[in-house]
């Protein structure tokens, strides 16, 4: 065995070594970031979890008195009386209230902020590199804008706690696309239903208002997939499934947060927009590459019947992608062999993903006509 094998042996070690040492230094720097807000130096927490809070202790008293295993379909704690698991945004089956049976509600938080902050970073990884074969170089790279992005951080922060499944998106995506190398109908089911599972976990845990955007993220990463490789049929069948597995998984809750909303109605709320497309464009590129205009976003939305707080615009991602971007289309565009004409499939794929990409900014414009017609749209 000479000098020459062993280094090399040395560096299939190493390079066997350098993700997880990478993933648990991005873990851990997230964790000295933000563990000084549970809670905050000077003993506050997110506003939004004094809301969260009580319910997570609620929950506790519950099983306390009925057992682990009996739904808690009604509160006597808040308001007189009210539904508990018809409430969309209960959290009784999810992880942070059942850590809260082992611990008190505020480290359960911030567990469950870790545990799905490595999770996030994990699926976007695997997606990257399994399913889109990038480097690992790049994967990890990509993992660590996503486990940074100032949404998830934001909402956990301020206290949007039926948000953490968000960072699920990925591992969904991942399962949804990725071929397994023995891939007979067995794995693909099993892959399919932990997607299913996934998806259901996301009603459960009370994650309801971002149903529809993760469908469309999940549809836009397909596309994108389909864009650069060939057609994935298995993708889109194993996303129709999954997400019909995960309807009938998710029907008690959906059928009764759906009876209980239908006791409210849909006009006490104004849905405000930018006043213009150039605002508009702005306020979007400063809240995904710089700085939450927090500042002038109330000045530009219209038809507000709130302001809008910076949290509200948390959306980054950094300059990072941005100078990514600028350079991979540089490089687009010198290599000419690149442009070929699109065929047909393509053409498909890159009218659906701007047509996703259109979505945000559709829902965010504001005139009278178009505002009337989102209020009256069944979501």
């Amino acid at each position: 065995m000479g000098p020459k094998y062993i280094i090399t042996d040395l560096q299939k070690r190493f390079e066997f070594l350098v993700i997880p040492i990478a993933s648990i230094i991005l873990l851990l720097a997230y964790h000295i970031i933000f563990s000084v807000f549970f809670p905050a130096n000077n003993g506050n927490i997110g506003h939004d979890y004094s809301y969260f809070l009580p319910m997570l202790l609620d929950g506790y008293y519950w099983q306390l008195n009925n057992g682990l295993f009996t739904p808690q379909w009604f509160t006597a704690s808040f308001c007189g009386g009210i539904p508990a698991f018809a409430n969309p945004q209960n959290l009784y089956y999810s992880l942070p209230q059942w850590l809260t049976f082992l611990t008190d509600p505020l480290s359960a938080i911030y567990i469950t902020n870790l545990i799905f902050a490595a999770l996030g970073l994990t699926g976007f990884y695997f997606l990257l590199h399994h399913s889109f074969k990038t480097s690992k170089t790049t994967a990890i790279f990509g993992a660590a804008l996503f486990l940074f992005n100032g949404f998830y951080a934001s909402r956990m922060m301020i206290g949007h706690l039926t948000f953490h499944a968000f960072t699920l998106i990925p591992l969904v995506a991942f399962l949804l696309i990725h071929k397994p190398s023995n891939s007979n109908f067995l794995n693909n089911a099993l892959f399919t239903s932990f997607a299913a599972v996934l998806f259901s976990y996301m009603i459960y845990s009370g994650m309801v208002n971002l149903i529809l955007p993760a469908i469309l993220t999940l549809i836009f990463i397909g596309l994108l997939h389909s864009l650069i490789f060939d057609w994935n049929k298995m993708f889109w069948l194993k996303l129709t499934i999954s997400g019909l597995l995960g309807i009938i998984l998710s029907l008690p809750k959906l059928s009764s947060a759906l009876a209980f909303l239908n006791n409210f109605g849909r006009t006490h709320y104004s849905l405000p927009g930018a006043d213009n497309l150039w605002n508009l464009l702005a306020l979007s590129f400063k809240s995904v590459f710089l700085q939450p205009p927090a500042d002038t976003v109330n000045e530009v939305m219209t038809n507000l019947q709130w302001s809008l707080g910076r949290h509200e615009l948390e959306y980054g991602i950094s300059v990072i992608p941005l100078i990514a971007i600028l350079i991979g289309l540089a490089f687009f565009i010198r290599h000419k062999s690149l442009l070929n004409k699109p065929s047909p499939q393509q053409w498909f794929c890159i009218t659906g993903l701007g047509l996703i990409l259109i979505a945000p900014l559709a829902v965010n414009y504001y005139t009278p006509e178009w505002n009337a017609l989102l209020k009256r749209t069944p979501i």
